[in-house]
């Protein structure tokens, strides 16, 4: 191992636990994507199939905007509930905002 300066050293855990809280991470996150993907597949489905019915053509703005708004909401729960699992499992993406606020931080600091 080459030592970097300032580099903190890393310590894994025993690889069993990491591989068992990983899976349990990817099942959870898969699950939880199934379910959510298919109930903003099922809601679509369905608005598309009303749509084609001569009650849309007479009140679809207040229904429209129920069905999006359904579909928002199943959205951002679904997001949510992945991105807690993996950042239970340590492995969440980097979020954007939080990086440019942080490099953002560190500008006026070293200025």
């Amino acid at each position: 191992m080459v030592d970097t300066p300032g580099a903190t050293a890393f310590k894994p855990q025993t690889p069993s636990k990491n591989i068992g809280l990983l899976q349990s991470a990817i099942r959870n996150m898969d699950g939880q994507a199934r379910e959510g993907l298919g109930s903003i597949g099922a809601v679509a489905y369905l608005a598309m199939r009303w749509l084609e019915t001569p009650d849309a053509c007479r009140s679809s703005a207040a229904v429209l905007h129920t069905v999006l708004g359904l579909i928002q909401e199943r959205a951002d729960n679904c997001l949510n509930l992945i991105a807690g699992a993996a950042d239970g499992a340590g492995c969440s993406a980097p979020r954007e905002h939080k990086m440019r606020r942080a490099a953002a931080a560190k500008a006026v600091r070293n200025s």
